[in-house]
């Protein structure tokens, strides 16, 4: 976590259960629907929940902080620049928006990849940016005055941010459809969101494991 006084390094497991049709998604993270696809531009409709990161569990820096759950109406663009028979570049874009009256903000998202396929195994690499809108950012690294006084913390309003982002998937075949699936993403934080009392490292690496059935 990037959080203060939170673990810098956990283990956990969890499951996570989603439904796939030909074009709906609809899972914990999400409900997806690609309404138009010409094998080069993909385009897809979403709602997605933004759930509270304020919790006491994951850092003592919480108590007294009050984040509500929001909901984000998002659209997003998948297009294909080259296309080889094991590999290929893309280019994905995405747009959200708060619906929920929550935060009130917008967050954006380009990134480029690269994909190719060995065997039974795809290797994904793509790196970008996310643009989180002044509201979206006083949501997520924000200390309100009022949330000051209550917890000790120095107030701190947050500009609009850009961070560079890349991450690396790995999937595996092992058996039938079962997929193992690796990912280590890092993501950097500018020096104005560097001063939030929310975050103490300015760049952040994670890494997932799963498998998929």
């Amino acid at each position: 976590s990037n959080y203060t006084q939170a673990e810098h390094f956990s283990i956990g497991a969890m499951p996570y259960i989603a439904y796939e049709w030909e074009h709906l998604h609809i899972g914990i993270d999400d409900i997806a629907y690609e309404f138009f696809d010409n094998r080069q531009l993909a385009l897809t409709a979403s709602l997605e929940p933004r759930w509270s990161f304020a919790d006491t569990e994951t850092s003592t820096i919480f108590e007294g902080i009050t984040r509500n759950d929001a909901l984000d109406f998002g659209a997003m663009a998948h297009y294909k620049i080259a296309q080889g028979l094991v590999s290929s570049w893309y280019l994905d874009g995405t747009l959200l928006q708060d619906i929920s009256g929550v935060h009130k903000g917008q967050e954006a998202e380009l990134k480029i990849g690269f994909s190719r396929e060995f065997a039974k195994i795809e290797i994904d690499l793509g790196g970008g940016a996310n643009y989180t809108s002044q509201k979206l950012s006083q949501y997520l690294y924000g200390v309100d005055p009022q949330e000051a006084t209550i917890t000790g913390l120095n107030a701190f309003s947050s500009a609009a941010v850009y961070t560079p982002f890349i991450d690396l998937t790995m999937q595996m075949q092992l058996w039938g459809p079962t997929l193992l699936v690796i990912n280590a993403s890092s993501e950097y934080y500018n020096s104005g969101i560097q001063q939030s009392p929310f975050i103490d490292k300015a760049l952040q690496t994670q890494w997932l494991v799963g498998v998929v059935v």
